[in-house]
């Protein structure tokens, strides 16, 4: 493990934590060709609020317009890009090393990712699982599969459960042999 993954697994800095959420809700905005909302001035809860609030509201726009194929391509797309920039930073190298960058990702936006080398992710608690709907949440799922297949270079995230279907957790696997790259 690089020693700046080993360093962000251990404390994040205020700053790099704005700095990639701030990427995050750009590359989504981007994707949904729609321009971010102002956050200076807000707190970093205010943010994850208003992020929240944006994904849900853009992602529903998305299904009404029939663009719901498209922006979820988009999604994920800059996601992946995003991942890969992460993976590129902290010096990721191995599936582990993935499973960890991606764990303290997550934790800085409110989400308890935990993710085995061979794949295997259970989310415990997500700060969105409140404000979507099941089907928002299998939209907006499209960041996850894109940042995680950045981050192991390659590989196909697919969820089995959801916390927003009532479950106790999300149960995931990331299938780094094969699928989107």
């Amino acid at each position: 493990m690089s020693l700046r993954l080993r360093a962000v697994r251990i404390f994040l800095p205020s700053f790099l934590k704005r700095r990639h959420f701030q990427n995050l809700f750009l590359i989504t905005a981007e994707a949904f060709g729609t321009p971010m909302p102002e956050l200076e001035g807000r707190s970093y809860e205010a943010r994850l609020k208003a992020f929240a609030s944006f994904t849900r509201e853009n992602a529903l726009k998305a299904a009404a317009s029939g663009e719901r194929e498209a922006a979820g391509e988009s999604l994920f797309v800059k996601a992946r890009a995003f991942g890969a920039r992460l993976r590129s930073s902290l010096g990721v190298k191995t599936p582990a090393d993935a499973m960890a960058a991606a764990r303290v990702l997550y934790r800085a936006i409110g989400i308890d990712f935990q993710g085995t080398p061979d794949g295997d992710v259970v989310i415990r608690s997500c700060r969105f699982a409140a404000e979507y709907t099941p089907d928002v949440c299998l939209f907006i799922s499209a960041l996850d599969c894109g940042i995680l297949a950045g981050l192991a270079d390659g590989g196909e995230l697919r969820f089995e459960r959801r916390l927003t279907e009532g479950h106790s957790s999300c149960r995931a696997r990331l299938d780094m042999k094969g699928g989107r790259r």
